[in-house]
């Protein structure tokens, strides 16, 4: 029995949500040392910029999850056979977490900050972005595939959704 497409739809949701506050966390040290290095010494400019920067940061991630969902997480738990996917799941966030981490890189000349004084500060936007992308990714394949595996295992051995047989 395979899952049908609307159930798909219901997993790669619950795995997008499940990435993006996922990589937005893994990302918050990176934007917390942003905000620092930019309010400088002032506890009142830091404040500020921590909040306006992290509302900011919560909503430009919240658009790229998006974006990448319906752009290759939709179209891929579509098109995908789930227990392909079951199958090779390590092989399958390797590949995830790799193409995310790839796709970071060679858009790294747009992260380059040129009025940061050091070389390790200008790319200092480098970190939360490719953070965020790497963990994304790899959260939101491996929760479509836990939640892919679990529904086969369960249609395997008879047993469907609100039955405790």
């Amino acid at each position: 029995m395979t899952i049908t497409y609307a159930r798909r739809v219901e997993y790669i949701a619950i795995g997008g949500i499940a990435g993006w506050l996922a990589g937005f966390l893994a990302a918050l040290p990176a934007e917390i040392f942003i905000g620092l290095r930019d309010a400088g010494s002032e506890p009142k400019l830091l404040a500020a910029t921590l909040s306006i920067g992290l509302c900011v940061w919560a909503i430009w991630t919240l658009l790229l999850a998006l974006a990448a969902w319906l752009i290759f997480a939709l179209p891929c738990a579509l098109i995908a056979d789930p227990a392909w996917l079951v199958r090779f799941r390590t092989r399958m966030l390797i590949v995830t977490g790799l193409t995310a981490l790839l796709a970071v890189v060679l858009k790294l000349w747009s992260f380059r900050d040129p009025a940061a004084s050091t070389h390790v500060l200008r790319f200092a936007l480098y970190v939360p972005y490719g953070s965020f992308a790497v963990v994304f990714s790899v959260v939101t394949a491996w929760l479509y595939i836990r939640l892919a595996r679990g529904r086969l295992l369960r249609s395997r051995t008879g047993l469907t959704q609100g039955t405790s047989s």
